[in-house]
């Protein structure tokens, strides 16, 4: 050893040229190998994760609710051919047909904001008791009816009102006149409103409201109103004083009537009537602690999930396996998470039910004007949505299952209620965890169109708008496309891909690259240390003929040598890993930094990248083994050989 170190210091300036010229091939040759690594895994990562969907917007194939509608743009009966052509596509992997169902836990509060009736029903549904303080008929159809709430009695108001200070008051909004002429409210009188509980406001300052409106519910109205002529001598005293031309709208069926009278209180007037406001206290109470449960077999194939405008913030996704098993495990909002204390390994015990759907047209807010799925209907402010109409105490529960809570997601740039978003009362579950055929009950989808009058259409409609995602092949958007064109249903399809045609082509480029790179590196590196070993093996010669001469032994003059070699390819390689590891860094932050900011690819590459950086420590530990080893080879052959034969070659050198 000691010999070795006089060795090593003897000629310095040699042995700082071979530890640098070791050093720098080897960080080259290990940098580019982990850069080659990095590069086919992240290819591998890409075509394992990444979904490339395929959406329709089926509410372009759908006449649209409201009175001035434009024809759609293609004809609803090739919707389910449109669909059938693209499952047999030969570059679609699978389809997601979405099923919605609701679940029920007494525990639980629906999550949702204040706001319009599109973004709050079904949870706005509410019954409400109290004295009726004001009526003030308007000269259009409607009226406005003030209540003060009587808490003593049953109320039952959904949670993003009660979670403010208790309302005094609620304002409700109404149309329709009873079948006798007479006014649904008089002042004084006790009532028990079935009603829609929209939103809460303070009115001046010190009064505290809740607006609401009834006669927004049955779909069937039309069916059952009548217009009335104001007739000052039978009408003034109920109605007031108003013009002869003031019209009136009449309900004709009493069932449809959501207030109610009482003498005594809601409770005794429920448990002797025993029928439909029994009925809706039931559904009140039961969809109010609800969640909507949205079965699907992959959760990227949802159209917010693949555009990363819906991501996973604690917790984990669903995995491949847990959806084809049917596992119990669900993702939720982080916003439900939070305002129900729930957390991630926590079971979500649900009763479970089937719902049917209500249509609503929707106004579409000028925030939402931006080019997108939903505003695909050219030009157009308002959109037809299909909300779930909550709880029938009809059709009761089906099944009760339990969830284990595995990851909570957040939302961002959500536009209005449509089709291709949700609440963050929207909880997903594997498909296969619930058995069963759901949604399969035609939707009554009605029509207003003018004629000479206004004329109502019933309609049939067989699927949920955006249930439905193909699922393609990555990288095969241009070929499903011809293959649908060339069947006649070209530019139907939206696409998306979660950033994979960028990142693959990166990616794709960093690996051609990486493994010229490496080719070359390995090369150079296999040259230098070649040169190396004969040019320090000719200079031992005579070292190894003084020793052997002098007595010393094979084994140890083997060892002496060999120390020295070791010494310098040990530098050699600490000066590599370091600046190997450094290199790497920079140059994987640079692909990282390149690839789409909003791309899920970003998170799982950069760990592809910590992952692959220990390639750069595993080659310089193998490239100073098989230096050492080479170098041992020679040597060892160089003592074996006749010690006067090396005196007598040393000496001529």
């Amino acid at each position: 050893m000691e010999y070795s170190l006089k060795s090593f210091y003897r000629t310095p300036a040699k042995s700082i040229i071979y530890i640098l010229l070791l050093a720098l091939t080897a960080t080259s040759l290990c940098t580019s190998l982990a850069m080659w690594r990095y590069s086919s895994k992240s290819i591998k990562h890409v075509k394992d994760t990444f979904t490339t969907i395929g959406v329709l917007s089926e509410l372009e194939f759908i006449e649209q609710s409201y009175v001035k509608a434009d024809t759609p743009l293609y004809d609803y009966s090739i919707l389910s051919r449109v669909k059938n052509k693209a499952m047999e596509s030969e570059y679609t992997v699978t389809a997601d047909i979405r099923e919605y169902l609701m679940g029920y836990n007494e525990n639980i509060y629906a999550d949702v904001k204040q706001g319009s009736e599109v973004e709050t029903y079904p949870y706005c549904m509410s019954i409400v008791t109290g004295i009726c303080e004001s009526i003030e008929f308007q000269y259009s159809l409607n009226y406005k009816a003030v209540l003060r709430i009587d808490y003593s009695d049953l109320n039952i108001i959904p949670d993003f009102i009660n979670k403010f200070e208790d309302p005094q008051l609620i304002d409700i909004l109404g149309t329709y006149i009873t079948e006798d002429n007479k006014s649904p409210f008089k002042v004084g009188e006790k009532y028990m409103v079935y009603v829609m509980c929209n939103s809460y406001y303070i009115h001046d300052g010190y009064v505290n409201y809740i607006n609401a409106r009834v006669d927004r519910i049955a779909e069937d109205y039309y069916k059952y109103e009548e217009y009335v002529e104001y007739d000052s001598t039978t009408m003034k005293e109920e109605f007031g004083e108003f013009d002869e031309n003031k019209v009136f709208l009449k309900l004709n069926n009493p069932s449809l009537y959501m207030v109610q009278k009482i003498d005594t209180t809601a409770y005794d007037y429920i448990e002797n009537e025993k029928g439909l406001w029994a009925e809706r206290v039931e559904k009140c109470r039961i969809t109010q602690h609800s969640v909507e449960l949205i079965l699907t077999n992959r959760i990227n194939s949802i159209y917010m999930f693949n555009t990363n405008e819906a991501y996973i913030v604690k917790g984990r996704n669903i995995t491949d396996e847990e959806f084809a098993n049917g596992a119990h495990v669900c993702v939720v909002s982080s916003s439900f998470a939070t305002n129900n204390k729930l957390s991630i390994g926590d079971k979500l015990i649900l009763k479970v039910y089937e719902n049917d759907f209500k249509i609503l047209s929707s106004t579409i807010k000028r925030t939402d004007g931006e080019e997108g799925v939903w505003r695909s209907l050219e030009g157009k402010d308002k959109l037809d949505v299909w909300l779930s109409k909550g709880f029938n105490p009809n059709k009761g529960f089906f099944t009760e299952i339990e969830y284990e809570i595995v990851g909570a997601y957040a939302t961002e740039k959500r536009a209005d209620r449509n089709e291709f978003t949700f609440t963050n009362n929207a909880v997903f579950v594997p498909q296969k965890s619930i058995e069963g055929d759901f949604n399969t009950e035609p939707t009554v989808h009605t029509i207003k169109r003018y004629t000479d009058k206004l004329v109502y259409t019933d309609l049939l409609r067989t699927s949920i708008p955006g249930s439905f995602s193909i699922i393609i092949k990555n990288g095969y958007i241009e070929a499903f496309e011809e293959e649908m064109e060339e069947a006649g249903y070209g530019g139907m399809f939206y696409y998306f891909d979660q950033g994979y045609s960028k990142v693959s082509k990166i990616l794709d480029e960093y690996s051609d690259i990486s493994m010229l790179i490496a080719l070359i590196s390995i090369l150079v590196w296999v040259t230098v240390v070649a040169v190396f070993i004969a040019t320090y093996t000719s200079r031992s010669r005579q070292d190894i003929a003084i020793m052997r001469s002098l007595g010393t032994s094979r084994s140890k003059t083997f060892i002496s040598i060999l120390m020295t070699i070791v010494l310098i390819a040990l530098t050699a390689a600490l000066i590599c890993s370091i600046a190997g590891t450094a290199i790497y860094d920079m140059i994987t932050d640079t692909a990282l930094a390149d690839l789409a900011k909003d791309s899920n690819a970003v998170k799982n590459l950069a760990i592809i990248s910590d992952r692959s950086r220990g390639t750069v420590i595993i080659s310089a530990v193998i490239s100073f083994i098989t230096t050492v080893l080479s170098f041992a080879i020679v040597v060892f052959m160089q003592v074996r050989k006749n010690v006067i034969f090396l005196m007598k070659k040393a000496k001529r050198q």
